[in-house]
């Protein structure tokens, strides 16, 4: 007789008549098993750890079960365990990210989340907390991330710093003239002489002038962007540029005059002396012919020169006092006039004249003989004797 022992179980050299003692088959090559051997009564199992499966292959088939320990039959030949995709289903309960490994799995987050306690849920981020996140100026955090943003007038860079924006570059700002930028900002400005309007971008020209006439003693002109005074002709502008100043228009080229300049406030005349009359122009004197108008007031002789007359006397007359009368000389006051005999004063002159018997000679003041004789015989009627200032 012969006893047998079941599969799994051998009989002990030396044993005891049936007396079948227990194989451990994990003793050798781990049973076949890929990673835990099980030694049990009669036989023996495979095993995975946690997040492994078995997977078992039969000798007549292929089957894969999805089992985490696999009691060994004899016709099974493949004992592997293979990993188990936990990320297979709901993610493995990661609220983001499952990533599988070996025998497991992991959660993790994106960037701007951090993993909780329970190793699954992800939770957000506030990156605004530290250091405003790196922004030079506003940190607003989202979720998962954060955005820096910047006030009105500055741009975002790319190291998250806050950039003035120059507007003036842009078209000037829509500025009329002067564009002024400022730290995140800018404003519109305008020249001396104009004013900005209410919309702050345009220059409109200030009229000086409405203003207490611009301070301006005479005329104020508004012009674009300013104004200037003047003076009317006469009066010449202060180094005030506001003030009029009379002008001596005399003191430059006698004022154009040709002899006398008389200065006066805003203006000035020219004068003649006695004897000149001002011409048309007003400025050049000119002779007057004082003998013209009246004989210039002479009794006899007018004689105009420049700029005055003289009157003249006939031989025989003088000038009186006046200087316009002439009065009679009596030639025969001085030497007898010149005669030898008799001098007789006559207006204006003087006649020499003779005893009876004689003449005046050819020279008008010596007298000589007359040869009474020599005309008509003397009236005698036989000889006729010339005496010197007689005949008989």
């Amino acid at each position: 007789m012969e006893c047998q022992c079941p599969q799994g179980m051998t009989m002990p050299e030396g044993g005891q008549a049936f007396e079948c003692q227990d194989i451990d088959e994990c003793l050798k090559d781990n049973g076949g098993c890929s990673h835990l051997c099980t030694n049990l009564p009669g036989t023996y199992e495979c095993g995975c750890p946690d997040g492994w499966r078995l997977d078992v292959h039969y000798d007549d088939m292929d089957y894969s079960e999805d089992v985490t320990n696999f009691e060994v039959s004899n016709d099974v030949i493949w004992r592997q365990c293979v990993d188990v995709d936990e990320c297979g289903e709901d993610r493995g309960g990661c609220s983001h990210i499952c990533q599988n490994d070996d025998g497991g799995y992991l959660c993790s987050c994106p960037p701007g989340y951090w993993l909780g306690r329970d190793n699954k849920t992800c939770w957000d981020i506030n990156e605004c907390n530290v250091d405003k996140g790196g922004c030079s100026h506003e940190c607003t955090n989202t979720e998962g991330s954060f955005v820096c943003t910047c006030p009105e007038g500055f741009v975002l860079r790319d190291d998250r710093r806050c950039q003035d924006v120059d507007e003036c570059e842009n078209d000037n700002g829509g500025c009329s003239d002067l564009c002024v930028n400022q730290l995140g900002r800018y404003h519109c400005a305008c020249p001396p002489g104009f004013l900005l309007e209410d919309d702050d971008l345009t220059c409109s020209d200030i009229n000086e002038c409405g203003r207490d006439n611009g301070g301006c003693s005479h005329t104020c002109h508004n012009l674009h962007g300013r104004y200037t005074c003047s003076c009317p002709a006469g009066l010449v502008l202060n180094e005030d540029s506001h003030t009029c100043d009379d002008e001596d228009e005399c003191d430059t080229d006698n004022g154009g005059c040709s002899h006398e300049c008389i200065n006066e406030v805003g203006s000035h005349e020219c004068g003649c002396p006695a004897g000149l009359t001002l011409a048309v122009d007003g400025r050049t004197c000119l002779d007057v012919d004082e003998c013209g108008v009246k004989n210039g007031g002479c009794s006899h002789q007018c004689t105009n020169h420049e700029g005055h007359y003289t009157c003249l006397c006939p031989a025989g007359t003088v000038l009186a006092a006046d200087n316009h009368t002439c009065e009679d000389v009596n030639e025969c006051n001085k030497r007898n006039g010149g005669c030898s005999y008799k001098c007789v004063n006559t207006e204006g002159g003087y006649e020499c004249h003779c005893r009876l018997g004689m003449e005046v000679g050819r020279d008008g003041h010596t007298c000589q003989d007359v040869d009474e004789c020599a005309d008509g015989n003397g009236g005698c009627s036989d000889h006729c004797h010339n005496t010197r200032g007689s005949f008989r």
